[in-house]
């Protein structure tokens, strides 16, 4: 009984390798911090991100995405808006690293297997665990003075992409990540007038990947 439940389950597995659409991508852009500090501008990819995407197409219109991300971030006064912000100097650095799931949907059918051109706009939702250092309340203190945290979020995006050649795509995104924490700048700020605790931090990612598919193509991406 056991020999052929094995042999049901790796006939399983293999007829779901075969019947699906892989893709991995190699996403290189920028982030930007929203919160206490520096600037309010929420598009503003300055401080490099690098991530690595995996796609499994359930459909030319629906997959699932994983993705690790890892992204530098900072802000400072001296770029703020407002004279309240640009009277207290403050900056800081950070680094954040996530790793999210989630869903991607295609506006338009899309298939990297067919050989004539694809394009569509896409929107995706993730759920994430991510980390990230608190910096200490000094400009000055080190960086083996920051602690670290690691908390959940719903990361949200939209991107638009295009097919290059057979296996070969494009992507360009934006991802919004409301972090619901309001310490990437550090657990007390030094000017309390700054400091607005219902302002939690976001941190922002644009850029670009290139996604190379493989797999099997299935019955239903032969019709598209």
């Amino acid at each position: 009984m056991t020999k052929k439940i094995a042999f049901c389950v790796s006939i399983f597995i293999t007829i779901t390798l075969n019947a699906q659409i892989n893709e991995i991508g190699l996403f290189v852009g920028g982030s930007n911090y929203i919160g206490d500090v520096g600037s309010t501008d929420y598009i503003n990819p300055k401080d490099l991100t690098l991530a690595v995407i995996y796609k499994w197409n359930m459909s030319p219109q629906a997959a699932i995405r994983y993705s690790f991300t890892y992204a530098n971030f900072s802000a400072n006064n001296a770029q703020a808006s407002t004279n309240v912000l640009k009277n207290n100097p403050f900056n800081f650095k950070n680094t954040y690293n996530e790793f999210a799931v989630g869903i991607e949907f295609n506006f338009f059918k899309y298939n990297l297997n067919q050989f004539r051109f694809r394009h569509t706009p896409y929107v995706f939702l993730n759920i994430a665990a991510f980390s990230y250092k608190i910096p200490p309340n000094s400009i000055a203190a080190n960086f083996k003075d920051f602690t670290k945290s690691t908390s959940i979020s719903f990361p949200f995006g939209v991107g638009y992409k295009v097919r290059l050649a057979q296996h070969l795509g494009m992507t360009v995104e934006t991802r919004f990540n409301y972090t619901n924490k309001d310490n990437l700048e550090g657990d007390q700020l030094p000017i309390a007038n700054f400091n607005n605790p219902n302002n939690k931090d976001w941190v922002v990612i644009s850029g670009f990947s290139l996604v190379y598919a493989f797999g099997e193509r299935t019955c239903y991406f032969d019709n598209f």
